[in-house]
């Protein structure tokens, strides 16, 4: 029999070896000074992950503000001047519609962006690891590609600075600082909440670098070049410096209503997350890495405002975005490791999985699912066409899904080219009908959430800059006169509504839309207060008797927050507050209510159960305040009962 000779097949192997590990190291690792290689693989990623971003424009309650931006940039809306809202004058970025050049625009940022993310991740990944070997190669290489299909434009905002910063403390080039501060000063202009999140890791490096080395010069750099950056950007779009400072208040009012008006508050395992807050806690105490310290350090604050958005309204479309930002911030983690070993990626797959299992039920499953959704999307919507075929599809498929909103040819030649609003909030009435809008400044009701708000549209309809007419949409989420999470419609702005209905009027009316049109006089009295009482929550509060036939009765109640609510709604949320009406006829209906708002007037009576509608046959004769438990409130409400005269004119088409 012939001797074989197995070592042959061993010094084979080893040799086999040897070239992946050289190829991966030239991909991976900067100390071999195969830079090119970096480059390549970047390139190779960001081809298989990069598509055409775009969405139709279509009905819906977010499809409309998601138009709305789309609109405001192409048809020069000054965001902070003429509008205000949480997203900036390039909000349009996160959902780019075929309107204008924003479509283009969109494609040549997302797609840069994109492609700087992969680079910038697999640059400081070779230059992290103290040594590369196979399965870290393609635990990178894999995870680079999935995150890389999943990562959209507002938390592309947020991990590039986080990266450049990294770099900085690594290399300390300067450049590295200046480039993550104008990303920055680029998010505040995209959307509050991202350039928010990015001050806060500036701040947290600025933290973090003085304890080094003692100087305020990286701050000085950083904070000029993020604040040069948003408004060399804000004045090329606008030639003005205007609005700058209404668009920041009216994000911290958004941003305080957000947690009282818009929570929805499901069981939640708290235990489960107990377990998640552990492991996530002492994931840097056991890698012992002086990096992944660093990087924690950077995030604290980004990941509690990511869980706090999330668990707002803790539904599924919400606890996606803070799985989403979690599954990020650990690739992050095997990004900057010196090295990768199988402890790394199970201790992050725990991490992973116990925060999918935090909330049992079907808002986590549909959370589950729709992180993948993403990824799906992108690997089945690949630039296969030519930019001009896929903006021509996105045209085509957005006159479909609008053609179900065309307004009647009688409605048109009444409105014709002036100038509407749309009330409460499809404004995706405007792109299906032409129609020349003038929006007020918070265009959609159900984040009109504190006075301030609520006084700026009040502004603005009782100005001469208000629409001719206002197209009131009465088939939406709620019903004709329901609001969003079981609140009545009349009810979620109070000032905006009375000077609605103090200077338009009815002038044409359908199954689906109520038409008004500006009134030559004054339809209302001006309000006026007449009684004053205290009551407690969860008891019946009978209606004052001096209740007139011709006037609108609302009630301005005013409910105050102890310390220790105002200190669980900043950091938390506040739960659910309702009023319960009683009427003549014994029956009952429950609303839940805007707290901040309350104060501006509550609608009594005459009721409505039909837009417009003044009807006293069935009167409310007693309200009734609770709010959940878990929140904590002072004991006294105060109410001031407040009568509106109404003029015979105004009743009725």
């Amino acid at each position: 029999m012939d001797y074989v000779d197995y070592s042959k097949y061993s010094r084979m192997e080893i040799q086999g070896n040897e070239y992946m590990n050289d190829f991966i190291k030239g991909i991976l690792d900067e100390k071999n000074n195969h830079f090119i290689f970096i480059l390549l693989a970047a390139t190779l990623i960001f081809i298989a992950t990069y598509s055409y971003v775009g969405v139709p424009t279509r009905p819906g309650l977010d499809p409309s503000y998601q138009f709305a931006f789309n609109y405001f940039f192409a048809n020069n809306v000054q965001i902070g001047k003429e509008v205000l809202f949480s997203f900036g004058p390039l909000g349009f970025l996160l959902w780019p519609e075929p309107i204008g050049k924003n479509l283009y625009i969109a494609y040549l940022v997302s797609g840069v962006f994109l492609f700087l993310f992969i680079f910038l991740s697999l640059y400081l990944n070779s230059i992290s690891k103290q040594k590369t070997n196979t399965f870290s190669f393609f635990i990178i290489i894999f995870m680079t590609f999935f995150i890389a299909s999943q990562i959209g434009i507002h938390n592309l905002l947020i991990f590039i600075p986080v990266i450049l910063l990294i770099l900085h403390k690594i290399k300390g080039n300067v450049f590295y600082l200046i480039f993550a501060s104008m990303f920055v000063g680029l998010a505040f202009m995209v959307k509050a909440s991202a350039g928010i999140i990015g001050l806060s890791i500036l701040f947290s490096y600025w933290v973090l670098t003085y304890f080094e080395v003692k100087k305020i010069t990286f701050f000085l750099i950083s904070s000029i070049t993020m604040i040069l950056t948003f408004l060399l950007i804000w004045f090329l779009l606008y030639q003005n410096l205007s609005g700058i400072i209404d668009y920041l208040i009216a994000t911290l009012e958004l941003s305080r209503g957000n947690s009282s008006a818009m929570t929805i508050n499901p069981s939640n395992n708290w235990w489960l997350f107990a377990l998640f807050f552990f492991s996530y806690s002492i994931l840097p105490f056991i890698l012992k890495e002086n990096n992944i310290f660093f990087l924690y350090s950077l995030m604290m604050v980004p990941t509690v405002v990511f869980f706090k958005y999330a668990f707002a309204r803790a539904d599924s479309w919400h606890i996606v975005y803070f799985l989403i930002f979690l599954g990020q911030f650990l690739y992050l983690v095997l990004i900057i490791s010196t090295d990768i070993k199988k402890k790394h990626v199970i201790l992050s797959t725990i991490i992973f999985i116990l925060f999918v299992l935090f909330t049992p039920g079907n808002p986590n499953l549909g959370a589950a699912k729709r992180f993948f959704i993403p990824i799906a999307n992108n690997l089945s919507n690949k630039p296969f066409v030519t930019f001009e075929v896929s903006h021509n599809n996105l045209v085509k498929e957005s006159n479909v899904l609008l053609k179900k909103i065309n307004l009647e040819k009688e409605v048109l030649e009444i409105i014709q080219q002036n100038t509407i609003d749309i009330y409460p909030w499809e404004a995706s009435y405007v792109a299906a009908n032409m129609l020349n809008w003038k929006s007020r400044p918070v265009f959609q009701s159900y984040i009109t959430y504190t006075p301030y708000l609520d006084m700026k549209n009040a502004d603005f309809y009782s100005s001469t800059k208000s629409s001719y007419f206002i197209l009131w949409i009465k088939k939406h989420w709620g019903g004709e006169v329901g609001s969003i999470d079981g609140r009545y419609l009349l009810n979620d702005e109070p000032l905006t509504l009375y000077q609605i209905l103090k200077h338009y009027k009815p002038v044409y009316e359908t199954t689906n839309i109520l038409l008004l049109k500006k009134s030559e006089h004054e339809l209302l009295g001006d309000p006026a207060v007449t009684q004053e009482s205290t009551h407690q929550w969860d008891t019946w509060i009978e209606i004052p008797n001096n209740t007139l036939m011709n006037s609108i009765h609302r009630a301005k109640v005013n409910i105050e927050r102890t310390l220790f609510q105002k200190i669980k709604k900043l950091l938390y949320k506040e739960f659910e507050v309702y009023i319960t009406y009683k009427f003549e006829n014994g029956e009952e209906k429950k609303y839940r209510i805007v707290v901040d708002n309350a104060k501006n007037g509550l609608w009594i009576n005459p009721f409505q159960n039909k837009l417009l509608d003044y009807d006293w046959s069935n009167k409310v004769i007693a309200i009734k305040f609770t709010h959940s438990r878990g929140d904590y409130f002072k004991n006294i409400i105060n109410i001031k009962w407040e009568s509106i005269k109404i003029n015979a004119s105004s009743e009725g088409l």
